[in-house]
């Protein structure tokens, strides 16, 4: 398989695993330790997988508080980093209960394939000039 379509099939589970609006289902997508570059441009360290589901837990209940329902991904883009890494972007549109819009950002990703499939190990929020 294509790792363009590894990795589409990877962030296919992050849509779902957002879907049920669980931390723990989110983090289980992700390393620990991680690193994040954050929208605001701070730097968050996650040390351990508690940090990490509380971390996407506090996230995903502002998301569904502002009106969030559900999330897609567009425009992927795949950089293969070797043969066990790769850098994945995309392009996050959060949807409303009757399928609009509610906010977009662009992301990428460093994965790593490990025993249990791939994982984030670091994330950068494109963050605006």
């Amino acid at each position: 398989m294509a790792l363009r379509e590894v990795v589409g099939q990877f962030f296919d589970r992050f849509v779902e695993a957002f879907g049920s609006f669980s931390g723990p289902r989110v983090a289980a997508l992700y390393h620990v330790p991680g690193i994040a570059l954050r929208g605001d441009g701070s730097i968050q360290s996650l040390q351990s997988r508690a940090e990490v589901e509380g971390f996407f837990q506090a996230a995903l209940d502002g998301y569904r508080r502002d009106g969030c329902r559900a999330a897609r991904f567009k425009d992927l883009d795949v950089v293969p980093l070797g043969g066990g890494s790769a850098l994945g972007t995309v392009t996050w549109e959060l949807l409303r209960e009757d399928g609009s819009v509610l906010r977009t950002w662009r992301q990428s990703y460093n994965l790593a394939r490990v025993a249990g499939g791939w994982q984030v190990f670091a994330s950068t929020y494109h963050v605006a000039a």
